[in-house]
């Protein structure tokens, strides 16, 4: 595989969880209304999303140095593609969550094996620029996610959303089977040990600099989703917030259904 082709391979890797997350927001109305719940509990699958796919993050890592790249993200994406098709057809919400957890510990492989491939492929003179390329695609995934699952609700149902999720993960699968050569061709043994992983956990736990980037970096995430879905449904957001912010979200809502008045919500607005 050609470097570029290799870039752009581990690019789509490490965007597929954010993306997959994220382009569920357009949809979570007419999931709720489909399943019958509340607006507050359709978000549930966006949570628990993040748990497994930060869960799975802590078990792929040194399951790749133990048995090798590729094995671990055919198995991961085999999974995700599963629990795609599970979640197209779960009758209720209990059951829908639980095929995303299955879809995050799925998904989890992508961005950490993603990386690994590229400090296995590449010299550390060129790892940064390659870094770059691929933390570009990390960024995008929370932005276009929704633009997808917008067009596909216009145009189908929020179920044709997992399926086009289990095609894309089908297309990754079959690029990673029959194009991605193994990258780690030093296999540790000794990586899934638990007194091993428990050590370089408390390692990074007790690295200042780490601690600090990672809730940096949360705290960025967790803003941008809130604007995402404070811009598309301000009334509905502001269910679960003390009044004073219930308040201020729709007033927000309210100046922007001036601005497009043929855009009012066909929903009624949240009591205080």
């Amino acid at each position: 595989m050609s470097r570029p082709v290799l870039i752009l391979l581990v690019s789509a890797l490490i965007m597929l969880g954010p993306f997959t997350n994220n382009i569920m927001v357009p949809s979570l109305p007419a999931l709720a209304t489909d399943l019958r719940i509340g607006f507050g509990d359709a978000q549930a699958i966006l949570s628990i999303f993040m748990v497994g796919f930060a869960a799975g993050q802590l078990f792929v890592g040194p399951m790749s140095d133990r048995f090798g790249r590729k094995p671990v993200l055919t198995m991961s994406l085999a999974l995700f593609i599963v629990a795609s098709v599970l979640c197209a057809f779960a009758p209720d919400l209990c059951s829908l969550c639980a095929a995303r957890l299955v879809q995050a510990l799925g998904a989890s492989a992508t961005l950490s094996v993603g990386r690994a491939i590229v400090r296995d492929s590449f010299a550390s003179d060129k790892m940064a620029q390659v870094y770059a390329y691929v933390g570009t695609a990390l960024a995008l995934g929370p932005i276009v996610g929704p633009i997808f699952g917008g067009v596909i609700e216009i145009t189908a149902v929020w179920r044709s959303v997992f399926i086009f999720l289990a095609a894309f993960g089908c297309l990754m699968l079959l690029t990673i089977v029959f194009l991605l050569r193994e990258t780690n061709t030093n296999l540790n043994r000794d990586a899934t040990r638990p007194a091993r992983r428990i050590g370089n956990y408390a390692t990074l736990l007790s690295t200042r600099l780490y601690m600090l980037r990672a809730v940096q970096y949360n705290l960025l995430r967790r803003h941008l989703r809130f604007y995402v879905l404070q811009r598309l449904y301000p009334d509905r957001l502001a269910a679960g917030f003390p009044r004073c912010v219930r308040r201020a979200l729709r007033g927000n809502g309210q100046r922007l259904r001036r601005r497009n008045p043929g855009g009012e919500p066909d929903y009624p607005p949240g009591r205080d």
